[in-house]
């Protein structure tokens, strides 16, 4: 199923970098919130929540469907300056600079009722290739059905979702050459994954995993069989006072089903550490500060290695992002600065960035090293924290090179978004638009 997710890559940067949704601020990878690994997510676990259609991710707690009251005076907001990342690697020489755009004054909204971050029930995505990708969701965001199509208007691939209780059930996706794979979930009267199956129309044996909990109602270990004999278990052990301190899946740490990881935890309950193997060539660690906020990252592999530092400030909003990778024939180098209001609003965001790749498709073509730096600027509708444009400088000379911009129905609803200008400065579709009335 791994190989599926690239099909996500706009939803999946919408959340974690902005990518031009109509975001208040850029989210960090998850980090722990409880004194422990919620005992419910092991690997494999259950599906994650999906993303709204819209990008309009409400701040944590606020209803998606909760208006905004605008204000008409157009102000001109204040760009915090980002604390000190303290100590952190040294950084490639010309990545690191200023912004080279200003905040701009607010935009009144215009319409009769507030605007509002509402749930669409079909949302179209069309991207600078010339892919289309049209997508269903029910009335609490989550994703029903999703179908690609190429440049042709051929069908490429449908995905589909089945949901009961608030659980995802059942997640299958289908080529049009007639094969598929899926995955089905269930849960207990609680609640709580209790099994996990997954097959497929080729030759691969289906994968069954049954969830075994304690008296505590704690994840104990995941039996896994297959059609053509079982395997082993995966186990989970605790501390003394029920922190989740390891999961081992030996002699089978294979990263795709059943990475074997281990955690430590600071004196306050969060985690401190967790790091994770699959016996072979890949290794994976993340270290955490004692607020809960994931600040180090490190991966170790065959023939690459990556490490990322991200800092937070003290609203716990990420201001700086540095990461480094070397691969085959494959290396980048960036930073990514954050820039926020007093109120809270992500005002600016900075990239600097190196990357060196083959100019071809072989290894026989040279390499060829790109510097990229820009600024991203985000107006917001006055008195609210909804995007009415983004703009994006690509050479530091000040001056905009390409826009998105988000219009609004008069319900004060996303209906349609737009990027225009230089190419690739967003990684998001070229246009979206949105539907709140389905059959």
């Amino acid at each position: 199923m791994r190989k599926h997710w690239g099909l996500m890559k706009w939803g999946v940067c919408a959340v974690l970098v902005g990518c031009g949704a109509t975001r208040e601020e850029p989210t960090s990878e998850p980090t722990p919130e409880a004194p422990a690994p919620f005992p419910d997510t092991p690997v494999p676990a259950q599906p994650p929540a999906s993303t709204p259609p819209t990008g309009e991710v409400p701040p944590p707690g606020e209803p998606s469907t909760q208006p905004e009251t605008p204000t008409q005076e157009p102000t001109v907001p204040v760009v915090q300056p980002p604390p000190s990342p303290g100590e952190v690697p040294p950084v490639s020489a010309g990545l690191e600079g200023s912004p080279t755009l200003e905040p701009v004054a607010c935009v009144p909204w215009k319409g009769k009722v507030p605007p509002v971050r509402a749930t669409a029930c079909e949302g179209t995505s069309l991207f600078a290739n010339g892919d289309r990708e049209v997508a269903r969701y029910d009335a609490d965001s989550r994703l029903l059905e999703r179908r690609r199509y190429g440049p042709d208007g051929t069908l490429q691939e449908t995905e589909l979702h089945t949901w009961k209780n608030g659980h995802e059930t059942l997640r299958r996706f289908e080529f049009p050459e007639g094969s598929w794979d899926q995955i089905e979930w269930a849960y207990d009267d609680a609640g709580r994954l209790a099994r996990r199956t997954e097959t497929f129309s080729g030759s691969e044996p289906p994968r069954d995993d049954r969830y075994i909990r304690d008296a505590n109602g704690r994840l104990e270990r995941i039996e896994r069989q297959t059609s053509n004999g079982q395997e082993g278990p995966i186990v989970y052990h605790y501390n003394a006072v029920g922190q989740l301190v390891e999961i081992d899946s030996r002699p089978d740490c294979d990263l795709r089903v059943a990475r074997c990881e281990t955690f430590t935890y600071w004196p306050n309950g969060h985690v401190k550490q967790n790091a994770w193997t699959d016996d072979h060539h890949m290794s994976f660690t993340n270290l955490y500060d004692d607020r809960g906020n994931l600040v180090d990252e490190q991966e170790h592999g065959f023939e690459h290695g990556r490490y990322t530092v991200t800092s937070h400030d003290a609203a716990r909003r990420v201001f700086r992002s540095w990461e480094k990778y070397g691969g085959y024939y494959r290396s980048h180098e960036f930073v990514r600065t954050f820039y926020y209001d007093a109120s809270g609003p992500l005002l600016l965001e900075r990239l600097g960035k190196v990357y060196t790749q083959l100019s071809g498709p072989g290894i026989e073509y040279p390499l060829v090293t790109t510097y990229l730096t820009t600024t991203r600027r985000l107006t917001y509708l006055c008195g609210t924290k909804i995007v009415w444009l983004d703009e994006w400088d690509s050479d530091q000379n000040g001056v905009v090179d390409a826009r998105r911009t988000h219009e609004r129905d008069e319900k004060g609803r996303l209906v349609h978004e737009e990027y225009s200008g230089t190419p690739g400065l967003d990684e998001g579709p070229v246009r979206r638009d949105f539907k709140y009335e389905c059959d």
